[in-house]
């Protein structure tokens, strides 16, 4: 297996394919090898991608079935099969980086040779390629290594800490010893995963360089598709975490875990919260369900009545 870097795009959508290869033509360090693996797109992706076939070191395979829209991970987990390199990033059919992300990678792999796992800075995109300001974004705090628990208590708290696939890099031996977490639509299987390389790797080493993350509107983290899926997979998710923390001695309240999930499912009653303990982890008692569910209440009526604010203050003060 070759020290070099493998970028795996899963690929099904044509929109922004090309320009995702445009801006690795335009990497200033070239040691990496390219893997696009087509899920059995109707879109004709072959004609992007041979417009790049004499600029950039491309494994191009067409699968003949479509497993992106059943499971994503399955989708990512065939596409890495595909490569033989001791590093994997698995990239997107529509995000860009900057010219030196993979020097950035490798600079920083000089300086921390026996880490298995990076993440680089990222910035949000819009359709049109423009940067999107964020209001107090805390993504590019952290300039060395993210702790496992700082990763996913910052997560949980929806603490304004914004993680993408495509801005994290892994030994593939890493990845070989644990595959993806897998949940209805990948939902939360990037951040399931990201823990235990995390744990594995103690913490995850940060690269300061960008990548630049597309809200395109047709991503499923942009458009409110499949809705009852997401709320399964949360559930599922809280149901996994609860468990995987206390085996693994990490200390995160059962209140963060489910503050978290009532921000992802908005149960509207109590009748809701109480259908919800049956399908939830035994650790949860209804007692913790129904004061969460009394401040996750409170927490969106102050929200509410603050948004009714701004904008009468925007309507009328402007």
């Amino acid at each position: 297996m070759k020290d070099t870097l493998a970028i795996i795009i899963p690929a099904y959508k044509p929109d922004y394919l090309e320009e995702t290869l445009e801006s690795l033509t335009k990497q200033t360090n070239k040691d990496f090898k390219i893997y696009i693996g087509d899920d059995a797109s109707p879109f004709y992706l072959e004609n992007i991608v041979e417009l790049f076939i004499d600029k950039l070191n491309i494994v191009y395979k067409k699968f003949d079935n479509n497993v992106g829209g059943y499971s994503l991970t399955k989708q990512w987990e065939r596409c890495i099969e595909m490569s033989n390199e001791k590093w994997i990033w698995l990239f997107s059919d529509d995000d860009l980086l900057s010219p030196s992300a993979v020097d950035s990678f490798y600079k920083e792999l000089k300086n921390k040779p026996n880490s298995q796992f990076f993440k680089f800075f990222t910035t949000m995109i819009d359709a049109e390629g423009k940067k999107i300001n964020l209001f107090r974004d805390k993504t590019n705090l952290e300039t060395n290594i993210i702790s496992a628990k700082d990763f996913i208590s910052k997560r949980l708290r929806n603490d304004r800490f914004r993680s993408y696939v495509v801005e994290y890099i892994f030994r593939k031996e890493l990845y070989e010893k644990y595959k993806f977490i897998n949940f209805p639509l990948a939902w939360c299987s990037d951040d399931a995963t990201w823990l235990i390389y995390a744990i594995e790797n103690s913490g995850i080493d940060v690269i300061q360089d960008t990548v630049y993350w597309r809200l395109s509107g047709i991503n499923i983290s942009s458009k409110d598709v499949k809705d009852d899926e997401k709320k399964k997979a949360s559930i599922q998710y809280v149901n996994w975490l609860v468990n995987f923390v206390k085996q693994k001695n990490i200390n995160i309240p059962k209140e963060e875990m489910l503050l978290w999930l009532f921000n992802q499912i908005s149960p509207s009653n109590k009748k809701d919260v109480k259908k919800l303990l049956n399908k939830l982890n035994y650790e949860f008692s209804e007692n913790d369900l129904m004061s969460v569910w009394k401040k996750y209440n409170n927490i969106s009526q102050s929200n509410k009545i603050k948004r009714i604010i701004k904008n009468f203050l925007k309507k009328y003060l402007v």
